[in-house]
Parts: structure tokens; C-alpha cells; sequence
């Protein structure tokens, strides 16, 4: 499929971190790409859980089909700091990829490696990420 061919690149603005409030969400096979929780909290548009399959690593992400500035219950806003758009590589599951400047301690947290690794094992990352944006060694990749 296309899909697979190169990256994803998913605006930062569609893309929204776990805050550690709710269980940890999966994806559901019956409904296609999107999951729609129209029947139980929490009432999140359509999505995707990223990197929330027992063999992977990394912060558990969401992405929103559509962009919405409305606030969503248990998900926080990825910090401007990190950039405007991450790239996914569809493979079994969707898996982020580095981009040229995006901060060194987010592309270890999406990849569950090194010190921003410890993002993706902390009970609310949306902070560790916000303070890693405002406060990070400052380094990219390039």
C-alpha cells in the first residue's frame, strides 16, 4: 500500500499526549482506522493510539482524525516547543519517526529510549513533556 511507502507526517496539532488520568486506551479493530468512544467516557473524537501494542515503545500517543482546539478529557497538547508536525512509519503499528529539528529529549520519549524515555513510563508525560520543552538540553536532530 502507498501508506507504506514513506512517512506520515501528522500536524502537532492533531497529535495529543496521555495526562495519565484515564487507563491507557487501545485501538479497536471493529470500527476501521478510527476509534469513536460514543457509548463511554471519555467522549474523544475520532482517533488513534499510537505505540499501544505490548511490543512497543514510547510515549502513547493520540491522534485526532480532524483538528480541535476543544479541550479533551485525559489528553494534553504536545508543547509548541516540539515542533509542528511528527512523522509515522505504518508498519504493524503506527511507529514515530525523528525529523530534522525536533528536539533530542522528544525523540527519545517517542522511542522509549535514553533519559526522555522516562516520559513514557511517568504517570502524566504531558508535564514531563512540557517541562522538557521549555527546559530541554536544547539539542535536535538534525
Amino acid at each position: 500500500a502507498a501508506c507504506r511507502e514513506g512517512p506520515i507526517i501528522v500536524p502537532c496539532s492533531r497529535i495529543r499526549v496521555l495526562d495519565g488520568s484515564l487507563p491507557a486506551p487501545s485501538n479497536s479493530r471493529a470500527e476501521g482506522m478510527w476509534n469513536a468512544q460514543k457509548t463511554k467516557p471519555p467522549f474523544w473524537p475520532a482517533h488513534r493510539v499510537v505505540n499501544q501494542t505490548a511490543d512497543t515503545f514510547g510515549l502513547r500517543l493520540i491522534i485526532l482524525r480532524d483538528e480541535t482546539s476543544d479541550p479533551l478529557h485525559g489528553l494534553a497538547p504536545l508543547p509548541a516547543e516540539f515542533g509542528s508536525a511528527i512523522a509515522f512509519l505504518v508498519r504493524r503499528t503506527l511507529t514515530p519517526v525523528p525529523m530534522p529539528g525536533m528536539p533530542t529529549q522528544l525523540v527519545q520519549a517517542l522511542r522509549g529510549t535514553g533519559q526522555g524515555g522516562t516520559l513514557a513510563r511517568s504517570a502524566a508525560p504531558s508535564r514531563l513533556l512540557l517541562r522538557a520543552g521549555s527546559s530541554g538540553d536544547g539539542s535536535t536532530v538534525a
